[in-house]
């Protein structure tokens, strides 16, 4: 009998059909493939369900789960870490995508023990999948120590985009995984959580896709990561 799949891919879903066939299908192209797909819909009211259960039908690796709906980002990141086997976790958001070389350049990263996440730059593309810009030539991250780089998570423009992280699922779950009251900083506040005492390794490889659209911003929307971004700076001060 096989073993559990080295990778958990969480993947939340709110009414994104859109551009969810092709965030699956950027997993599904991986040239390292022994991850599975944790794909958890927050009873979506478009085809999303539809569509990932279809995909699904044809690659058991990917396992659908639904939430009764209402609950905020953090909590259904949760419920979907909790599902997870593997031994890492990655997420990718249904509307953003992975290069084909995403898991098997992160996973050599990993290979030293004390390091408990990596993360990449990426491309930043529009709703027609063209590039606008990248994430580090914004704000690149600190060039050394652990130390600066999580002084500059709490000081600087993000830098760390969620399509490009790759966790220890031990070190998440060791912290009581994602803050559940959080609907938008909730990766952020984690990866500061886990960056203050522990290595954190990065590559300048575009390994993802990282799509703007006007979908994700409202007026609400922008001032609750405002507010949970500022949370959490003052935690750290």
């Amino acid at each position: 009998m096989p073993g559990p799949p080295k990778v958990s891919v969480l993947m939340n879903c709110l009414n994104g059909a859109r551009w969810l066939r092709e965030a699956i299908e950027s997993v599904q192209a991986q040239t390292y493939e022994d991850w599975e797909l944790i794909f958890w819909d927050d009873n979506s009211v478009d085809e999303s369900w539809l569509v990932a259960k279809q995909m699904a039908r044809s690659d058991p690796r990917i396992q659908c789960y639904r939430g009764p709906g209402g609950q905020t980002l953090g909590m259904s990141r949760t419920l979907a870490t909790e599902k997870a086997q593997g031994r890492y976790l990655a997420i990718l958001d249904c509307d953003d995508v992975w290069q084909h070389q995403k898991l098997a350049v992160q996973m050599e990263m990993m290979q030293h023990p004390a390091i408990v996440f990596c993360f990449s730059d990426c491309e930043i593309i529009d709703e027609g999948g063209q590039v606008t810009g990248t994430a580090f030539a914004r704000t690149p991250p600190p060039p050394d120590g652990q130390t600066s780089l999580y002084r500059a998570l709490l000081t600087r423009p993000n830098f760390m985009l969620c399509p490009t992280i790759l966790f220890r699922t031990e070190a998440v779950r060791r912290l009581g995984s994602f803050r559940l009251t959080f609907g938008s900083a909730e990766t952020y506040d984690l990866c500061v959580k886990l960056a203050k005492y522990q290595m954190v390794a990065w590559t300048s490889m575009r390994l993802a896709q990282h799509r703007r659209h006007a979908g994700q911003f409202n007026g609400t929307g922008k001032a609750a990561i405002y507010w949970e971004v500022l949370k959490v700076m003052q935690e750290h001060r």
